[in-house]
């Protein structure tokens, strides 16, 4: 007893112009989600950083960008100033400038003689103790706190599911 198979091709040419298509579509269809995506997830950041604004420098740099490589998209969303890094990890102790202390607490504290003090605690603990005080650990985890927010956490499964 034999088998036959009979297979149709009279549409292979039309499958085969699609499946060629397929990059050029994925770009025309990925490209606008993750672009929103990462859009939303800069704003959201932003929001986690806004208690610990002062001159609100790091919330502005907050932008993200899309990397395109071999195959591959890349969504990168964070600060680009200088400072993210202290705010995120902390300095090690350091005697500060007092000017800069001054200005930082009469608008953080409401007194701008507080900064003495301020910068006696920087010199011996270093800035890390206010994130330890208050997450629990020596670093500000701003970046990972924003994927756990509920709102980007429906911001990402309306991409998946798109």
């Amino acid at each position: 007893m034999r088998a036959i198979i009979e297979i149709d091709a009279t549409d292979i040419a039309i499958l085969s112009r699609r499946w060629q298509k397929v990059p050029e579509n994925f770009d025309r269809i990925v490209e606008p989600e993750l672009r929103q995506l990462g859009h939303a997830i800069a704003y959201y950041m932003r929001q986690e950083v806004k208690e610990i604004q002062y001159t609100g420098a790091l919330a502005q740099s907050i932008s993200s960008q899309i990397e395109i490589g071999n195959k591959r998209y890349s969504l990168i969303v964070g600060p680009t100033v200088e400072h993210a890094k202290y705010v995120k990890y902390g300095t090690r102790p350091h005697w500060a400038p007092i000017e800069p202390l001054k200005r930082w607490a009469k608008w953080k504290l409401g007194d701008e003689r507080l900064a003495y003090a301020v910068q006696h605690s920087i010199a011996k603990y270093g800035t890390s103790v206010w994130y330890e005080r208050k997450y629990g650990t020596k670093e500000n985890p701003f970046p990972e706190r924003t994927l756990q927010r509920k709102d980007t956490q429906r911001s990402i499964e309306t991409l998946v599911n798109v």
